[in-house]
């Protein structure tokens, strides 16, 4: 009788699952025909975007060759940008007559009919120009060209720009509408495949609740939960603790930075406290996020040539003062020849050798710790080897060391803290960069951490043979760290007033030329007309942007140093700096140390056989700087009222353009609290979530009035 009711159960279960695996099909296949239609119309618009886009870039750069063939001597170099010319003007119409044959009745062909006829009396400026430079008659043509032709071409970009800016508005439009329909699809499956899972497990449930096999099975599984459950509680402990130790640190110290009764050497060592833990606690959140990233098999390593001994130089700037203030000797022992240079992920290498190190001062009271580096040619594998004499542990609690959130013992966390994923990071580091990472230790005589990673180096690779050498490549090095005065001529781009005063000063301090243009059309014509030994470029500048000008001084030929510059940080944001162009990429608010480096490695560094000047410092008393600051702090209620009209008139561009600039620059003047408040409403009106603004707006008020509050009045903020 059981048996034929669970027959009974399987079939009528069965037959529901089909059932519903049906429907699952009618609902994928629906899916995927709507998909196809939707993509047939992003794909014309986005044909149609190509079009309007091949049209703007063939009338710029036909105002561009007409703008150096007025100012050409030679015919035979005017015939060759004549050609030029002709074939920008082919492009042109193929474009045009492609985009003509897309488009449909409706908004489209309102769009182009309100531009076609400015199109056509470009078309007939730009001839008479031709017809002129033709004629030899150029005091003519670049009179019309200036006052007719550019003018109207401008008209022409200005037109095509809104026609493109409507197609990506419809494409984005059909894409938000396709994300609507997938999601819809995507519920109604997920909702049916529940059901589905839920009679398939309710069905095995039944049928195999019987089984003492999986009854055993499950008591097991009950065990293992419960194992797994109080690991995860004591994990959140642990991490609870880490986590919350500095930040008590920091915002203890911070709120002590509201005092008024502070004095300036107080609030200094509040500012370190307060970025000592900071550190502390974003090693820890790396940690997690390295850890995280390492279970998910989304850990990706670099392949760079880099020097060991820049590595290990900063190991022991770093590693040596903490040995230092603990009473600790540190050394680093070279086992000669060396190579030179490897190729090996600099950064990681850096974050496992830290990692041993700190760990070894930790564990270490009294003695010394000891990096031993050496090369082998043959497996083309280096070798660091990590020795402390600190307490050590027992040869079986060896391996717990590199699982995660574990260490030797629960007296260890108890005692010294830590979260426990460091070696076990550094374990899966190691694998990543060609090599291993092993321990050998002794309870109460310390212990010894031997790193291998792959060199990556041929068999003409240069190496040093005695540490003299090391010693010379250390004070070049060292020399080309300094903070320095240049000679030089920079070009910066750049639309905020504020952020063309700090940076100017900033350059100037330096010795180095400096001017200003305040859009990327500017920009463009400044670097072709003049001479300039670096470009600054922002970003996101009205006109022009400023990918779109580095881009259009690339084709046009320009080789100067470009180096972008914005407050767009992410991984997305440097690749489009890189593609359009740039050599390099600086980030708003301002890093002196970055700064410094790229006008370095682009200037002239002056050194007149005299001691080469820090200008990184002493900037609180810089009467242009505290000016700076002071015009900041007065025009900020300004800003903030404008940011409040245009959220209460929902002017999103408006909001997007202010609070972008708002981010870059608040930083550079000591106010990072405004600079991530304005980040985030950025960040949210990007991403349309118009919802969250104004929580956000009102978080600036507040952070704006104890900026503007009595206490604050003529004062430079103590992280300035």
């Amino acid at each position: 009788m059981e048996q034929s009711s669970s027959k009974v159960v399987i079939i009528t279960g069965f037959t529901l699952v089909m059932l519903l695996l049906l429907v699952l099909v009618v609902i994928a296949l629906h899916s995927i025909s709507n998909n196809d239609n939707k993509l047939n119309e992003i794909v014309g618009n986005q044909q149609k975007i190509q079009h309007v886009f091949t049209m703007r870039e063939s009338a710029i750069n036909r105002t561009l060759l007409l703008y150096k063939m007025v100012r050409m001597d030679d015919p035979f170099e005017i015939d060759e940008e004549y050609m030029s010319l002709l074939g920008h003007a082919s492009r042109f119409m193929d474009a045009r007559n492609g985009l003509v044959a897309a488009i449909d009745a409706g908004e489209e062909l309102e769009e182009w009919d309100a531009t076609k006829p400015i199109v056509s009396l470009g078309a007939k400026s730009q001839g008479k120009v031709v017809d002129l430079i033709m004629a030899d008659e150029m005091d003519a043509a670049g009179e019309l060209l200036s006052n007719e032709s550019i003018p109207i071409q401008n008209q022409v970009r200005e037109g095509l720009s809104k026609m493109l800016q409507g197609h990506r508005i419809r494409v984005s439009n059909e894409l938000e509408q396709a994300r609507i329909d997938n999601k819809t699809y995507y519920l109604l499956v997920l909702l049916l495949g529940i059901v589905a899972i839920a009679l398939g497990v309710s069905i095995t449930v039944y049928v195999t609740r019987h089984n003492t096999k999986t009854e055993t099975a499950i008591v097991t599984q009950k065990e293992l939960a419960e194992q797994a459950s109080k690991a995860k509680t004591y994990f959140l402990a642990n991490m609870s603790h880490e986590i919350r130790t500095p930040l008590t640190a920091i915002i203890g110290f911070s709120e002590s930075l509201f005092s008024s009764k502070q004095n300036h050497q107080e609030k200094v060592e509040a500012t370190e406290a307060i970025v000592r833990n900071s550190k502390h606690l974003l090693q820890i959140i790396n940690d997690v996020l390295d850890i995280s990233k390492i279970e998910a098999g989304q850990l990706e390593t670099e392949e760079i040539k880099t020097s060991p001994f820049e590595i290990l130089f900063e190991i022991e700037s770093i590693i040596g003062k903490q040995a230092k203030d603990k009473g600790l000797g540190f050394k680093i022992d070279y086992t000669f020849p060396v190579p030179k240079q490897i190729v090996t992920d600099p950064l990681r290498l850096k974050q496992i050798l830290i990692n041993l190190c700190g760990n070894a001062i930790k564990f270490t009271h009294e003695g010394e710790i000891k990096i031993q580096v050496s090369c082998d040619r043959e497996t083309r594998k280096m070798t660091f080897v990590v020795q402390d004499t600190g307490i050590g542990m027992a040869a079986e609690d060896i391996d717990k060391i590199f699982e995660s959130f574990s260490q030797a013992d629960a007296s260890t966390t108890r005692n010294y803290g830590g979260t426990g994923l460091g070696l076990d990071i550094s374990k899966q580091l190691a694998l990543k960069l060609g090599g291993e990472l092993s321990c050998q230790s002794q309870l109460g005589k310390g212990s010894t951490f031997t790193l291998t990673v792959d060199m990556n180096i041929s068999e003409n690779t240069q190496c040093l043979y005695k540490l003299e050498e090391v010693s010379v490549l250390q004070g070049e090095d060292n020399i080309g760290d300094m903070h320095g005065r240049y000679s030089g001529h920079v070009l910066l781009a750049e639309d905020s007033l504020d952020n063309q005063q700090l940076v100017s000063m900033h350059v100037r301090n330096t010795g180095a030329e400096i001017t200003v243009v305040e859009n990327g059309e500017k920009a463009v014509e400044a670097g072709l007309n003049g001479d300039y030994d670096l470009i600054l470029m922002d970003m996101q500048m009205p006109v022009m942007d400023g990918a779109e000008a580095i881009k259009m001084l690339r084709e046009i030929g320009y080789t100067k140093p470009i180096v972008s510059f914005t407050a767009n940080a992410m991984k997305e944001d440097r690749k489009v700096c890189f593609e359009a162009g740039a050599d390099d990429y600086l980030v708003k608010p301002i890093d002196m140390e970055h700064f410094h480096e790229v006008l370095s490695r682009y200037l002239t560094l002056v050194t007149d056989g005299e001691v080469v000047s820090d200008t990184s410092h002493g900037l609180e008393d810089d009467p242009g700087y505290i000016e700076l600051v002071d015009s900041f702090v007065e025009g900020l209620p300004r800003t903030i009222e404008e940011m409040q009209e245009a959220l209460q008139k929902d002017d999103w561009v408006t909001l997007q353009k202010i609070s972008h600039q708002l981010k870059g620059i608040a930083g550079s003047f000591g106010y990072p609290e405004i600079t991530d408040i304005s980040q985030e409403i950025n960040k949210h009106v990007n991403a349309k979530q118009f919802q969250s603004v104004p929580k956000l707006m009102n978080k600036l008020c507040e952070q704006a009035s104890k900026v503007n509050s009595s206490e604050f009045d003529n004062a430079i903020p103590t992280n300035a």
